[in-house]
């Protein structure tokens, strides 16, 4: 079949058998019935035929595009596995959710790319819920992401870090650095909290933590990103809670600080998950270098 759509897109793309016929050095005919047998076994009509032109038909159209996508994804995969059998280079794609990170991610990664130079390795910044649907995808290889329940079957993972919580707070609100406090002295406090359509699960359990401390926490911003919520808070606006083995007591105007209440809630885990069954030299590698911190 892959030939028969190479035929199509060429076909497609020149609006003329004639072109096609040239570019690879075949019959009209032989490139017509090609097309022929791929409209036979998808069953649609793909191209409009005239002596004089060559048009797509709406779900010619809506086909090109996919065909064009399934043949590069192709060729991708091809050279990959061609150059990873020589020893060579690989695509590896890496969803990081941004609440994971740590120096002990940082560090692995930078041991990975020493030890694998060749590796053509892609971090894209992503939530871990978004990075579940693209692992499905195959939209990424591997992710690395924060994750507090079990996950699904068709996916592996290796949990890399337990983490407890800590109170990010805007800087000018004066507490004293490194002491850490009781909850209740931030009850007058305004805070800043996830939303319920992004992790409602997760609002509720630190609600609670209020609560349980002895206090209604004043919402006054939701969010729905970490980037947000770091802006937030050295702005000013209000404070929250965050994974202690995050970087948002690097930013200037945050203060990151621990609290003595019982926290109540499980560590939360940075976990490294993949597809189920997927294998190869880099993916080893980049599991052995993220190793529980």
């Amino acid at each position: 079949m892959i030939s028969e759509l190479k035929h199509f897109v060429a076909v497609a793309q020149s609006r003329s058998f004639t072109r096609a016929s040239e570019q690879f050095h075949a019959s009209q005919s032989v490139i017509s019935r090609s097309i022929r047998r791929l409209e036979d076994r998808i069953g649609v009509c793909l191209i409009h035929r005239s002596t004089r032109t060559v048009e797509l038909t709406a779900a010619g159209e809506a086909f090109l595009e996919d065909s064009i996508a399934i043949l590069s994804r192709l060729a991708i995969a091809t050279d990959n596995a061609r150059r990873i059998e020589q020893g060579g280079f690989a695509t590896l794609r890496v969803g990081i959710c941004e609440t994971a990170l740590s120096s002990g991610i940082v560090k692995g990664i930078a041991a990975f790319r020493k030890e694998f130079p060749d590796v053509d390795l892609r971090l894209q910044a992503m939530m871990g819920n978004l990075q579940l649907d693209a692992l499905r995808e195959s939209r990424l290889d591997v992710g690395i992401m924060q994750w507090a329940n079990s996950y699904p079957n068709d996916l592996q993972w290796q949990v890399i870090a337990r983490h407890s919580l800590a109170v990010a707070l805007p800087a000018a609100w004066g507490y004293p650095d490194g002491e850490p406090i009781s909850l209740i002295a931030l009850k007058d406090r305004p805070w800043v909290m996830p939303s319920k359509e992004l992790a409602s699960a997760w609002r509720d359990a630190l609600i609670g933590l209020c609560r349980r401390a002895g206090f209604e926490p004043r919402i006054v911003a939701i969010v729905d990103d970490p980037l947000t919520a770091r802006i937030s808070i050295a702005a000013g606006i209000g404070a929250t809670f965050v994974h202690d083995k995050g970087q948002t007591d690097r930013v200037a105007g945050i203060q990151l600080l621990h609290f003595t209440d019982p926290q109540g809630l499980p560590p939360n885990e940075t976990a490294v998950v993949w597809p189920a069954g997927m294998v190869g030299l880099p993916l080893q590698g980049l599991i052995r270098h993220l190793a529980f911190e």
